[in-house]
């Protein structure tokens, strides 16, 4: 899975902050889906608003097992 942001300006802060993580029931079985908690802050509000556009967070759903 991968994410991308465009157009935000380089030189605006901004920090992720990854809070819990989750997938499936049981040990070595990889699950149909799975969930990411996370915080984003910034001090720029419009920041935080551009990062979470729906067009700044594509997700690649190519299975990440395929690349190596």
């Amino acid at each position: 899975m991968c994410g991308s942001l465009k157009e935000v300006d380089p030189k605006e802060r901004a920090i992720l902050i990854i809070g819990k993580m989750g997938g499936g029931t049981v040990a070595n079985i990889i699950p149909d889906t799975a969930v990411i908690e996370a915080t984003l802050s910034s001090f720029n509000p419009d920041v935080v608003k551009e990062i979470v556009s729906e067009e700044n967070l594509q997700i690649n759903e190519e299975p990440l097992a395929g690349t190596y």
